[in-house]
């Protein structure tokens, strides 16, 4: 890769507090549909132009009754500063930002650093050659010719905070659908477009990620690592959730910072993003064969996109899902069948109870909601 990439946002979906105000600025179309988790699905217009669609109205009472998703439209994205747009977009229609529920970051490439071949690189991760530092669920899919030809390959699931993806995406484009605002984007950072352009993205569902920066230069960072201790501690949260990425910010103070659109009017702040999600999930070791793979030599693979100085992601609780919503009930129906048992017995559970509904972070409002129906 001869030079370095722009970070784009290929996909953008926030939540906010309020029902949404239309306005004679924009067109509006009812779908008269409804999704998994909203009774009203309303599509926004500027002309023909699609701008984003509204999902509102939650059918279930877990979710605040005044919570409004809004999903900005693909090809918006590449065609204005689209984080500006968005807060400006947000309080034309009255509402109040409260958090990113995904946000998707991607470069798009020739080849890789050193110019190296997208597909030789995954051949050399099949092989051993590399090794990731990742531990998690990886995804490989490829085409048969006379030799085998890697396309795309994924760590993660639909599940985990993050997800990163190396695929070749002109041939999607081919396969699936064309889409000239990414190609335009292709040629205005002069990629080659007779050969295959390939692309790096992370889906990052960032609801739960604080930033906490660590800056002073006059603090050693073992005396750092042990005031994360200490923050973790009180927190109730195990260090290992914590990681590392650069930031080129000049914060003079620790505190937590968040993962919303503010933030991210900065481009500085993406940069140092995506550097964070490359360090820590899409990251390889050359592989030396021996013992401790801790001590083989990192693998680069684009150049950096910020200078050092540090910042921590701090992940935060476990979301919750149907088996842990069905395993709640159960445990009230213990609590209701142990009332004549030893009282003892009774707090253990009561207190299991209430141990597992906060690490899964179910609302008290879903915990009454429990309690009227078992």
């Amino acid at each position: 890769m001869k030079r370095q990439q722009n970070i784009k946002c290929d996909w953008l979906q926030i939540a906010c507090k309020g029902n949404p105000v239309f306005n004679d600025s924009y067109q509006y179309k009812d779908e008269n549909k409804r999704t998994k988790h909203f009774l009203k699905l309303i599509d926004c217009y500027n002309g023909i132009i699609k701008i984003a669609t509204f999902e509102f109205q939650p059918s279930s009472k877990i979710i605040a009754p005044d919570i409004c998703i809004i999903k900005f439209d693909n090809a918006l994205l590449y065609q204005c500063n689209i984080y500006e747009f968005a807060l400006r977009f947000i309080n034309e229609h009255n509402l109040i930002f409260n958090n990113i529920t995904r946000i998707d970051f991607c470069v798009d490439f020739n080849r890789m650093y050193n110019n190296l071949n997208p597909q030789c690189f995954i051949r050399r991760v099949v092989k051993n050659k590399l090794l990731s530092n990742m531990r998690s669920l990886c995804t490989l899919k490829g085409r048969q010719n006379h030799r085998f030809n890697w396309e795309y390959l994924r760590y993660g699931s639909h599940k985990t905070l993050v997800s990163s993806y190396l695929y070749n995406k002109s041939k999607e484009m081919k396969d699936c659908i064309f889409k000239p605002y990414i190609y335009k984007s292709w040629q205005d950072e002069d990629l080659n477009l007779n050969v295959p352009v390939w692309r790096l993205e992370f889906t990052v569902r960032p609801s739960r990620f604080n930033f906490m920066p660590y800056s002073d230069v006059n603090t050693s960072w073992d005396d750092y690592k042990e005031y994360l201790r200490k923050f973790a501690k009180t927190e109730k949260k195990n260090p290992k959730n914590y990681k590392i990425y650069c930031d080129t910010n000049n914060l003079t103070q620790c505190g937590q910072y968040s993962f919303d659109l503010n933030f991210l009017l900065d481009e500085k702040n993406v940069n140092a993003i995506f550097q964070t999600l490359l360090d820590n999930y899409f990251c390889f070791k050359t592989n030396t064969y021996i013992k401790n793979k801790t001590e083989m030599p990192d693998f680069q693979i684009f150049r950096h996109y910020c200078d050092a100085g540090t910042f921590i992601i701090h992940e935060g609780e476990e979301e919750s899902n149907r088996s842990d919503k069905i395993f709640l009930k159960r445990l009230n129906l213990l609590e209701i069948e142990s009332q004549d048992k030893d009282d003892d017995l009774r707090e253990a559970i009561k207190f299991a109870k209430l141990y597992f509904s906060e690490s899964r972070g179910f609302t008290e409002n879903y915990n009454r909601k429990i309690e009227n129906t078992v």
